[in-house]
């Protein structure tokens, strides 16, 4: 993770993106998630059919990524380290209870 937090860093600078404030990268983040949802939804037929892959999540959920480490970039925030946390998490939970859920 720290590998693709540099690498997107670097073209953030590159760019002139590192100064757009946390609240744009929410709403961006937001807003790329419900392009996932909408690309689900199209290449479903409306979760009426198999999904098709039609290339079109796969470029949205890159565009989720981008932006959820954008996000984190811009609150200095190591995503490992959540990654790390949230599993530890979860594993806890499926112990005690047999769900990830809470």
């Amino acid at each position: 993770m720290k590998k693709l937090q540099d690498q997107v860093k670097s073209f953030s600078e590159e760019m002139g993106l590192e100064n757009t404030p946390v609240w744009a990268r929410l709403m961006d983040l937001s807003s790329e998630l419900g392009e996932v949802a909408k690309a689900y939804l199209v290449g479903s037929s409306y979760g009426t059919k198999e999904l098709r892959d039609t290339g079109y999540i796969k470029e949205e959920l890159g565009d989720v990524m981008f932006s959820l480490i954008m996000l984190a970039n811009s609150m200095s925030i190591d995503l490992g380290e959540c990654l790390e946390f949230v599993l530890d998490k979860y594993r806890r939970r499926m112990k005690n209870s047999g769900r990830i859920s809470s």
